[in-house]
């Protein structure tokens, strides 16, 4: 009788650990739709934008990629040479480029901004902007003040 239930006891832990670990490999595959979200950025980026479209999604994207959490994905996403042409050809569209003042110069950023330009990877850009016409009489009041 102790042999039967030693056995049962043996099977039925046996199916335990089965069952618990079928339903974690399942969870944790589509615990957050990763593969499901992935699949609808790369393949349907119209339902992506559709989505995005809705003020409550934005807020929700705006909080959740400004968290701390996840600043080094960001990080990350930034030193990536496609994410770099994208932000280039971003930042060279004329519609977006008032958005990209405002954010550069809220006052917030002034430093930052300091800091960028000051970077010696920057000299090149930096030169040419000093250059430019429309930039040298800021440049020269700059200089004499």
């Amino acid at each position: 009788m102790f042999q039967k239930r030693k056995g049962l006891i043996f099977f039925l832990l046996l199916v335990s650990i089965a069952i618990l670990a079928g339903g974690c490999g399942q969870n944790s595959q589509s615990m957050m739709g990763q593969g499901d979200m992935v699949k609808i950025m790369s393949e349907k980026p119209d339902l992506m934008m559709g989505a995005m479209s809705s003020p409550e999604a934005r807020k929700s994207m705006t909080s959740m990629m400004s968290s701390d959490n996840m600043r080094p994905v960001m990080t990350d996403m930034m030193k990536a040479p496609e994410m770099q042409k994208s932000m280039v050809q971003i930042m060279s569209n004329k519609e977006m480029q008032q958005a990209m003042v405002k954010v550069m110069s809220d006052p917030a950023m002034k430093q930052t901004m300091i800091d960028i330009m000051a970077d010696p990877a920057m000299k090149d850009t930096f030169m040419a902007m000093m250059k430019d016409s429309r930039l040298m009489p800021m440049a020269q009041e700059a200089m004499h003040k």
